[in-house]
């Protein structure tokens, strides 16, 4: 029998999550419902996706996973038995998650959306600033002020009194 992959595992947490969420969001007002609807429809598609592709590889037996082009693997996450690019991934995930509880949504998902595409995806400037300015329209104008989703405070701006 095949060994169960820690992708797997964290498909099946994910799934579990989104389809909490939309359940007990049904009973709440119009705004907030299709807030979590916009987000939580596409993650549980994409999730599930991720997760019958994992299933489909596990059962051909196919868990060797090809190394880029003449990339070494990394020692300390092989001992682990996760590659250099999952490492990252959870690590990205653990800084956003770290940045809109200290910051709040508004401004740590705009500055981690800032970084990520100028830093880690390599894009130019104009077009790091137009996605950013973009995606502050949307979470401002679109949810914010259309929708009137409030955002709960950064724990930074609790702590200093902001």
């Amino acid at each position: 029998m095949p060994k169960l992959k820690l992708d797997i595992v964290f498909a099946l947490l994910c799934i579990a999550f989104f389809c909490f969420t939309l359940v007990s969001s049904l009973s709440w007002d119009l705004p907030s419902l299709l807030f979590v609807w916009f987000a939580a429809l596409p993650g549980l598609i994409c999730m599930g996706v991720f997760f019958a592709r994992q299933m489909k590889q596990m059962r051909r037996g196919d868990n060797e996973v090809p190394l880029q082009t003449g990339q070494p693997p990394d020692r300390d996450a092989a001992a682990l038995g996760w590659s250099r690019e999952e490492v990252m991934f959870f690590g990205r995930l653990i800084a956003f998650l770290a940045a809109i509880w200290l910051l709040g949504f508004e401004i740590g998902a705009l500055l981690f959306a800032f970084l990520y595409l100028r830093f880690k995806a390599r894009e130019s400037w104009l077009l790091t600033i137009v996605t950013t300015a973009i995606l502050a329209g949307l979470i401002s104008g679109l949810l914010g002020k259309l929708l009137q989703v409030s955002w709960p405070e950064g724990a930074l701006g609790v702590w200093l009194g902001l």
